[in-house]
């Protein structure tokens, strides 16, 4: 759709535009900020031009209440329409009155200049409708954000050279969302940043360090001086600001001017116009270096065709090409034995050894899939700190180099875009090698490749790694569906432990053990054997604790703020996420020009600091997660320390952002606050926290109600049937909330004396068991089997010393269904856990109690053919004590 130009002629006489500002817009720092009147130029398709707060009061007065209060404020106006025609049918009024409003040439213009951000008051969507026309000179494309629950990182990764657009006050085009109304009435501005308080704060980082340019607004604007009061409040050092507006005069010039406010007098019109002259379209092109990554996979190429420019821009954002001739950061040898991985600077200069399972992988997962015409999902899996992300690149690097094959490795903010990965499998007509770490970060795009692939048959096989508990916890969809071929990194082989000490003596990291002759060198590292690989060279080359090493180095950082940061940094970053420096910036104070120059050197060997490609933010974090770990749990030794601190974490986090969601979602994990701490009242603290965050999240619910108050020693069952319902109202169809149910109900069965209760749980607990999945879910089936074996013990409980016989063979009955629930599951789901500590309960229960046994083989002798289990395994296996019994 054509715009309608405005009247007024952009030929008029155009203002000068401020060297310092041109500079900025040039090198993408330019937060653009509209008001009202960058939109009073517009007009319709029949002449309908766009309203004033006057006009649009008129309207509302006229339309609901009668002319008599056209003299009456807007707000007021509003408060009585909505009260007498609902918020629904004058949103509805206002979008109509909008909506025939095209862009004018001024907002033509907007995509044909790189912003840092756009920022708008405005409710019309004349600024998303000019980048959604698609300019042949468009630099950028329109991300519009409108309330906290939008997934900013994911809209920016999924967008091709995405600038954010945040709508403060509401937009037409989400008018009858309840969440965020059109701030209209006297209501409405009292709670205007209710849902949008983190788009609030989005605003507030760029202003330390981007330059504001304000448009449509008056000169004392309550926007534009709120933001530079809390500015000047907190001693905050900014760049320069700008004011266009049409009328001003020198003493107001000079009054901004002392400001830091430079005043452009202009219209939104001729501003933009001045803008287009002043900086040619060469000077607006995209970042230098796109491209460049092209050149090294052309030769993989089977066509001469060039890839598309959205390829292009994948291969610049979001995968490394990887190949022998890479660039990379150099990397100090003794940081990354101490766990600094700066990239691929270890890879290409040889710091590591080979793994053995390396070799295994590369075999399975690579050559023998040369030749293969089927899609493929690897898992390389193992505890962190155990050198997974190394194994992981060397493996990449080896398939790519010796065995000359296509690989590349998603970056860590990068988006998997399968659009992207079968263009370069059709260019190159060979399978490509996706290598992806932190795997369950990543897990509905991987899900969406692998059936991308499998439609097209496109040649891909996708290398992932993950922690063994982040997978277990988050990936079982994806692994019943596409069945990994997994690998596990294991304890150091003594093969691995002498490579590993020649490698550490070659470049003077073997620390204490220097002095010592060889053979002690790796007797150090074979009691070690068995702990993760970073543990073990700490513990090793330093001869103290892990734990210790880590604790001293955080007693020994000076000043306390630098401490306190590293600390602030450890409690997110133990979750294996970045920590954004907004998030540093809203809990402590410190932005980013802060910490460079102030704490910087303090914190220089124990911190490393990244800029996410999408949102532009630097990202700090610890050498490595468990490291960030022993810090958090050295630094907060109880329960009160441990959950203010998380609580204070938790309430300055932005869920739109996906670090802090990952954070967020592994704080809410029952099993980690469980395993963290001792009491359960300090944990519900917590867990108020990740709600009023997450106020919509079934999943936050279920973890609290599952592993937190069910697991929990002072836990309550009752607490954890109401939050499971609440997660259930949330997400109905959720199989994991109704497994909840299920196994509260179990629970509470297990702790009732009445046999009736008893009965009347288990029954319900079965019942849930039918909405959790099929029969043959692996959930499903340790459930059915952890509920035979609870009526099991409690038979076995109530046997007498009166030779019942008739007990004894419903005994029996039970135990051999319980048995064979078990076999079944286990036939189906190998070595897992949960199985086999059911099978060791059963076993224990019958071991303990001597009547049982009698009992059972009264009834067993009777039924020859019965042999049990739990009769076959030997006297040492069945032993156990009545407290660990009474947990069961």
């Amino acid at each position: 759709m054509a715009a309608v130009k405005s009247k007024r002629s952009i030929a008029e006489k155009l203002p000068v535009v401020p060297g310092g500002l041109i500079e900025a817009i040039k090198n993408r720092r330019v937060v653009l900020f509209m008001g009202a009147g960058a939109s009073m130029e517009a007009r319709g398709g029949r002449g309908e031009k766009p309203l004033s707060a006057t006009d649009l009061r008129d309207r509302l007065a006229i339309d609901f209440l009668g002319k008599q209060f056209v003299d009456s404020d807007l707000m007021s106006v509003a408060d009585m329409a909505i009260e007498m025609a609902g918020p629904h049918v004058v949103f509805e009024r206002i979008r109509s009155l909008l909506s025939p409003l095209l862009p004018t040439p001024a907002h033509l213009l907007l995509p044909t200049f790189r912003w840092r951000a756009l920022v708008t008051t405005n409710y019309d969507d004349l600024i998303e409708r000019s980048y959604r026309l698609g300019l042949r000179n468009q630099l950028q494309n329109i991300v519009p954000i409108v309330k906290n629950t939008e997934p900013v990182e994911e809209l920016l990764q999924s967008t091709e050279r995405p600038v954010l657009l945040l709508k403060l006050h509401g937009c037409v085009n989400h008018a009858h969302d309840e969440h965020v109304p059109l701030v209209l009435s006297h209501e409405h501005y009292a709670l205007h940043d209710r849902h949008r308080d983190n788009l609030y704060s989005r605003m507030n980082q760029w202003t330390h360090e981007s330059t504001f340019v304000f448009c449509g607004y008056g000169i004392g604007d309550a926007h534009i001086r709120n933001i530079l009061h809390r500015l000047d409040a907190n001693g905050v050092k900014r760049p320069n600001y700008y004011i266009v507006t049409p009328t001003m005069d020198e003493v107001q010039a000079d009054y901004w001017s002392k400001k830091k406010v430079t005043l452009i007098q202009s219209t939104f019109g001729n501003f933009m116009a001045a803008l287009n002259a002043a900086i040619p379209e060469m000077w607006r092109s995209l970042e230098a270096g796109q491209g460049l990554k092209e050149l090294s996979v052309r030769k993989h190429f089977r066509t001469n065709r060039d890839p598309t420019p959205a390829l292009m821009t994948a291969l610049e954002r979001d995968f490394r090409h990887v190949h022998a001739s890479m660039a990379a950061d150099p990397q100090n040898a003794r940081r990354f034995y101490e766990g600094f991985d700066t990239g691929w600077g270890a890879i290409l200069q040889n710091l590591d050894i080979r793994r053995r399972v390396m070799n295994d992988l590369l075999l399975k997962a690579v050559v023998e899939e040369i030749d293969s015409t089927e899609c493929r999902l690897v898992l390389l899996r193992g505890p962190a700190g155990s050198g997974k992300s190394v194994t992981l690149k060397r493996a990449a690097m080896t398939a790519a180099d010796e065995l000359d094959q296509l690989v590349v490795w998603l970056e860590s903010d990068g988006a998997l875009r399968a659009e992207a990965v079968l263009e370069l499998a059709d260019l190159t007509g060979k399978r490509i090698f996706v290598f992806v770490d932190r795997a369950a970060v990543h897990l509905a795009s991987i899900e969406a490749l692998l059936k991308a692939v499998r439609q097209k048959n496109a040649l891909v096989t996708i290398v992932a790694a993950e922690r063994d508990n982040e997978w277990n916890i988050f990936a079982g969809r994806l692994a019943e569906r596409w069945k990994p071929l997994e690998f596990r990194i294991g304890h150091l082989a003594p093969r691995e432990i002498e490579d590993l000490v020649e490698i550490l003596n070659k470049h003077d990291s073997l620390g204490l053990l220097s002095t010592q002759p060889r053979p002690q060198q790796i007797e150090a590292f074979q009691k070690r054997a068995d702990r993760q690989l970073l543990v073990a060279l700490h513990e090793a080359t330093r001869g103290k604790a892990f734990e210790e090493i880590v604790h001293d180095e955080y007693l020994g950082i000076v000043p306390d703020r630098a401490k306190r940061l590293y600390l602030d940094i450890c409690t997110l970053n133990q979750f294996a996420v970045p920590v954004r420096a907004g998030i540093i910036s809203r809990v402590a104070g410190i932005r980013f020009n802060d910490y460079r120059e102030n704490l910087f050197d303090p914190l220089e060997n124990v911190v490393l600091t990244d800029e996410n490609r999408y949102t532009g933010d630097i990202e700090y974090r610890a050498r490595h997660p468990k490291v960030a770990e022993f810090v958090f749990q050295g630094a907060c030794p109880t329960d009160e320390s441990k959950s203010a601190q998380l609580t204070r974490m938790i309430e300055h986090l932005d869920v739109g952002f996906l670090p802090d969601r990952i954070a967020i979602e592994s704080i809410a994990k029952g099993r980690v606050l469980s395993e963290m701490l001792s009491s359960a009242a300090y944990g519900r603290e917590i867990y108020a926290a990740i709600v009023k965050a997450l106020p919509d999240a079934a999943f936050v619910l279920q973890q609290w109600a599952t592993i937190f108050e069910y697991a929990a020693h002072d836990g309550s069952l009752e607490e954890a049937e109401k939050l499971a319902h609440l997660a259930k109202d949330l997400d109905p169809k959720s199989k994991s909330v109704a497994h909840t149910l299920s196994e509260v109900a179990r629970r509470r069965a297990s702790a009732e004396r009445s046999p009736v209760l008893k009965e009347q749980f288990r029954r319900q607990a079965r019942k849930r068991l039918t909405d959790a999945g099929s029969a043959s879910d692996m959930l499903v089936m340790s459930s059915k089997c952890k509920i035979l074996v609870d009526e099991v013990k409690d038979l076995v409980e109530s046997i007498g010393d009166d030779h019942d016989e008739d007990a004894a063979g419903r005994l029996s009955e039970l135990v051999r269904e319980a048995e064979l629930e078990i076999r079944q599951a286990q036939q189906l789901y190998h070595d897992t856990a949960d199985l086999d500590e059911t099978q060791w309960r059963l076993s224990a229960i019958l071991g303990q109690h001597a009547k049982a046994r009698s009992a059972l083989e009264r009834a067993w002798r009777k039924q020859p053919r019965g042999a049990s289990v739990a009769l076959r395994l030997p006297r040492s296996t069945l032993r156990t004590t009545r407290e660990r019994l009474r947990r069961c």
